[in-house]
């Protein structure tokens, strides 16, 4: 048979289910709820009516009749051949919203709720379908729907504004409070924005979504390079580091460009005439698709020999097709052996690469099956640097040689 503390845990699983504030932004209502009592058997009346009865009794004294709000227990009269007539509970009522929130210990919370749909709805009236697909968004925000709904405001009446967070002027907001409620702003701002104010095809908030979708200034990535030519120098300067968009609209004297994940190596790249050399982008050697002038000179890319140098590889070719590798051959892997380390098991890249030449792709396929040990790889600055310097210079001479 169901005891009080069954009847409050429904209540509470009714709550947390967001039926009932569901019901209220609907203006419907789930009263009188009933709730099966689970009634004794025939063979536990006969054996154990005693209990029973102890079970009943605990429920009458948790009921409405006795607190003056909560359950109300209806009986219904059964005769039994052992225990003769009996009257013996047929069911639980929840007559009202009022008796519902007290079994359920949620009066304070249910009034904070009417009471922030009410403002919600009050401002921006287009949310309602949100707030009734999502009733627990009102409680989970309640401290900050003041400035919540100051910022949907804003944006409403300045469109993709094209400024950086900082920037925005709304009373009683500061940045943070943007930065760390993306998720809930990006939600209300979906709905109160037309699509016109949207830019629709970014999805999520990774990679600055949040930014992107609704027209706010981002941080430009940087690009750091290192001229490796005297005679290509800018007013003196041979390590630069400037915003991509800046890079973009450079004119270098140069015809041939190295692309090196390690930023050391970047560093102390030998010298090479009329060229320049590019470092610490990783996989974001993606953002060189953006920068047209380089597809115009000789690309090629110095990377880690473990899975994911050869990803990035791939990935680098995915723009500059005729991007060659430096220093990633198996020639290179076998006499360095006494300086390899190990990748991580659980993170290596294991997919399949479409854009490696057949060497690179024996290599690489060599790597992830561990044909020479477990998850083995040779970091690029490991590579002893008289190597380097000969490679580098075998290409500058027109001796394209990998090693």
């Amino acid at each position: 048979m169901i005891s009080p503390d069954d009847i409050r845990a429904k209540a509470r699983k009714l709550w947390n289910n967001q039926k009932v504030q569901r019901a209220h932004l609907k203006g419907e209502s789930l009263f009188p709820w009933e709730l099966p009592i689970g009634k004794p058997t025939a063979r536990e009346l006969s054996s154990g009516f005693a209990g029973a009865r102890k079970s009943i009794r605990l429920l009458q004294e948790h009921s409405k009749d006795v607190l003056g709000l909560g359950y109300r227990i209806e009986f219904k009269r059964v005769k039994h051949r052992r225990i003769g007539g009996q009257s013996l509970p047929d069911k639980i009522v929840v007559d009202s919203l009022a008796d519902f929130l007290c079994l359920a210990e949620r009066v304070k919370d249910f009034k904070r709720f009417v009471d922030l749909s009410a403002k919600i709805l009050s401002t921006l009236p287009e949310l309602k379908d949100l707030l009734i697909r999502r009733p627990a968004v009102v409680l989970a925000q309640a401290d900050d729907w003041d400035q919540l709904l100051a910022c949907c405001r804003f944006f409403q009446k300045n469109p993709q504004p094209n400024l950086y967070l900082r920037q925005l002027e709304i009373p009683g907001v500061h940045t943070k409070f943007i930065e760390t409620r993306r998720a809930v702003l990006a939600e209300l701002l979906e709905v109160v924005l037309p699509s016109s104010s949207q830019a629709t095809g970014v999805v999520g908030l990774s990679d600055h979504g949040f930014e992107r979708r609704f027209g706010l200034k981002i941080e430009a990535p940087s690009i750091r390079f290192r001229l490796l030519d005297k005679t290509a120098f800018i007013d003196g300067l041979s390590d630069v580091g400037i915003p991509l968009p800046e890079f973009q609209r450079l004119s270098l004297p140069v015809r041939r460009v190295f692309v090196v994940e390690n930023k050391m190596n970047g560093l102390c790249f030998p010298e090479s005439p009329q060229a320049m050399v590019i470092f610490g982008l990783g996989y974001g050697a993606a953002n060189l698709a953006e920068i047209p002038w380089l597809r115009k000179l000789e690309i090629y890319y110095w990377g880690d020999i473990d899975t994911h140098g050869f990803a990035i590889l791939n990935q680098m070719r995915t723009f500059f097709p005729g991007a060659r590798s430096v220093l990633m051959d198996e020639k290179t892997l076998l006499e360095s052996r006494e300086l390899w380390v190990q990748e991580s098991p659980s993170q290596r890249f294991m997919s399949n690469l479409e854009r490696l030449t057949p060497e690179e792709a024996a290599l690489f396929d060599s790597l992830r099956n561990n044909r020479w040990g477990d998850s083995i790889r040779l970091e690029q600055e490991r590579i002893d640097f008289g190597r380097v310097r000969a490679v580098i210079a075998g290409i500058a001479s027109g001796n394209a040689a990998n090693t």
